[in-house]
């Protein structure tokens, strides 16, 4: 009662109705009422895809994963132009450990825009199907066009690590403390 007294009486209302919505959400039995309220924050904020985000984050708590993806998929339809729609897509397939579709997405949202966080979403969906040279083959082409990444250096080093391959995993390590020698995580 007192978040949507709230709502009602601050043009600047978001936050309070994304609370609003969290907590109907954590009740379980609101559904209904909570996309209301999503749909609302919506209408306010067309141009944004935060509402939209917000309610796969809680289709995915609650397992709605064929909502979610209806949800994930209008995003694609409205914002072609961005990748956000693939990459929840991707999340939600990589929830369901649908990670053959997952793959997928995260290369489609990554030729959009690449960006480390992809980058790794893809190495860890090839990783999950068993393709851990693949893995490292993705990601040293990509250290490849940008030898001062540490992002992927780093990624690139634990996955040799974890393939038990020390010496690969060493000369990254190195290649790391060369560009930033007080790396604690590498030290």
């Amino acid at each position: 009662v007192l978040l949507r007294n709230i709502i009602l009486h601050y043009p600047q209302k978001t936050k309070y109705q994304l609370s609003l919505a969290a907590l109907m959400a954590r009740q379980g039995n609101r559904d209904s009422e909570m996309n209301d309220v999503l749909n609302a924050v919506y209408i306010d904020e067309p141009d944004s895809t935060l509402a939209l985000r917000y309610k796969i984050m809680l289709q995915m708590q609650s397992k709605q994963y064929e909502k979610a993806l209806e949800t994930a998929r209008e995003i694609s339809s409205e914002y072609p132009f961005l990748n956000v729609g693939e990459v929840l897509e991707g999340d939600i397939f990589w929830q369901m450990e649908e990670f053959e579709q997952a793959l997928s997405l995260y290369k489609q949202a990554y030729r959009k825009y690449p960006d480390n966080v992809l980058a790794i979403k893809i190495a860890d969906a090839l990783i999950a199907r068993q393709k851990s040279a693949s893995a490292i083959e993705f990601l040293s082409d990509q250290v490849a066009e940008q030898d001062d990444n540490l992002t992927l250096l780093f990624k690139l080093a634990r996955i040799y690590q974890q393939q038990e391959e020390d010496q690969q995993a060493i000369n990254y390590y190195k290649q790391i403390l060369k560009q930033q020698a007080d790396n604690a995580t590498v030290l």
